[in-house]
């Protein structure tokens, strides 16, 4: 009787590691998993912002063309309606990018307040700038639109610089990822 009930110890003792053990192996498997969770991502974080990155410069290269386009313009000059047109184009094509600003300073609470910030100087000084070009005869509300445009060029180019410094820093974050997820699965 004692033999019996020592191999049901021994046994029992033997079931208890071996479900350690598959215990163990899950706990492993289910960081796996969140860590490839988690850089899939930080892939489509990373994709979002070399778009909107994209988009920014793209749209102050547009800012500063026009805006240069615009100094030169005299009264009267059948340019200035074309010119006008695509500083309104430009006014459009923010609303997409600002969209996906708002979209990502949720994802990336960090950067909130320097988004919306910017985008408040940039809606702010379209809203005056689509003004002057209402009033673009009076020789004042020309000075103000350019003021006016460099600041919204400024906006841009600010937003683009902290999105390429954070695009690097997740870069690097997931470089580290993957090595980590090479020594995880090495280990296994």
């Amino acid at each position: 009787k004692e033999k019996l009930d020592g191999n049901k110890s021994k046994k029992a003792s033997e079931s208890q590691k071996s479900a350690a053990d598959k215990m163990e192996e899950m706990a492993e498997s289910l960081d796996a998993m969140q860590q490839e969770s988690n850089q899939e991502q930080q892939a489509e974080d990373m994709e979002m912002l070399r778009n909107i990155l994209e988009s920014l410069v793209t749209l102050s290269f547009e800012q500063e063309d026009v805006m240069n386009r615009l100094t030169k313009v005299q009264d009267g000059d059948p340019a200035y309606k074309k010119y006008s047109r695509q500083q309104r184009k430009i006014v459009d094509d923010t609303k997409g990018v600002r969209d996906s600003l708002y979209a990502l300073a949720e994802r990336q609470p960090k950067i909130a307040t320097f988004i919306d910030a910017e985008l408040t100087t940039i809606q702010e000084n379209h809203r005056l700038a689509l003004t002057d070009l209402d009033e673009f005869q009076e020789q004042n509300s020309r000075r103000n639109l350019a003021t006016h445009q460099q600041f919204v060029m400024t906006s841009y180019n600010n937003l683009a610089l902290m999105l390429n410094e954070s695009l690097q820093q997740m870069q690097q974050q997931m470089q580290a990822m993957t090595q980590e997820m090479q020594q995880m699965h090495q280990m296994l």
